[in-house]
């Protein structure tokens, strides 16, 4: 009976809230919060290093390190060859050499027309007084022209200048004599320097010092193989060989420490 009047009691007194503007509102008990499952915290990966002082890899870099460079070397110098300049050559002797002995002598330096005047036998010596467009003008034993390309000739008179090549202590020189001549061999040399020479072929050369004198004469001793000796003087030393008329092939070696 009270419940029924006090439920009618609250239904009065929300009519008469309504009536005058007033809500009121029926406040639940709340529910316990919900609480969500706590996430995992992430294990932070280290990646172990091979020592405590490595640089750390930047993109891009190679994962292995790279090794140090090697040190480089200093270049070496490179050895030069010899320089060798023929300051003069004459052709004053020739021998004849012909395919088709005998060697005609002509009146000109041409084949055309009947100008041939005479003819050699392969192995006569000429002496040779000029040479025009691959012709030798000759005086004995007659007068006329000759082809060159069919005599054997070289430098009668030769001189050349020979310079020692960067790191060079040697030089080997060979030639020929085609009849008479004389052949020199010039070269720098220094005071106190020991010089040698040795004959391969040939006669045993003569070296004249830079103030003329004769440091060895080779037709002294034609048996001689080698000379070696202390340098007097600073400036160009000469080597010579003369043929004496006798056409004959030599070759020897220079050497300076």
């Amino acid at each position: 009976m009270s419940n029924q009047r006090s439920g009618a009691l609250i239904t009065g007194a929300i009519a008469v809230a309504a009536a005058g503007g007033i809500t009121y509102a029926l406040v639940q008990p709340a529910a316990p919060p919900t609480h969500a499952p706590a996430s995992p915290v992430p294990v932070e990966t280290v990646t172990p290093t091979t020592s405590s002082t490595a640089a750390p890899i930047k993109p891009g870099e190679p994962s292995q390190p790279v090794p140090p460079e090697a040190p480089t070397r200093p270049p070496t110098a490179q050895k030069q060859a010899a320089i060798r300049q023929i300051e003069r050559c004459q052709v004053t002797m020739a021998r004849v050499n012909d395919p088709s002995s005998p060697l005609n002598v002509r009146s000109a330096p041409t084949t055309t027309g009947s100008d041939v005047v005479g003819s050699l036998e392969n192995g006569t010596f000429m002496t040779v007084d000029s040479e025009k467009d691959g012709w030798l003008k000759i005086s004995q034993p007659m007068q006329g022209w000759v082809a060159g390309n069919r005599t054997d000739k070289g430098c009668n008179e030769k001189r050349e200048r020979v310079q020692f090549g960067t790191g060079q202590t040697s030089i080997e020189i060979g030639d020929r004599f085609i009849g008479s001549g004389v052949h020199h061999y010039q070269f720098t040399a220094s005071k106190g320097q020991q010089l040698s020479l040795i004959r391969t072929n040939g006669p045993f050369p003569t070296l004249y010092a830079p103030d003329g004198k004769p440091l060895v004469i080779g037709v002294e001793d034609e048996n001689r193989t080698q000379w070696s000796g202390v340098l007097p003087a600073t400036g160009n030393y000469t080597v010579e060989l003369d043929s004496n008329y006798r056409g004959y092939d030599y070759r020897f070696q220079v050497e300076i420490q």
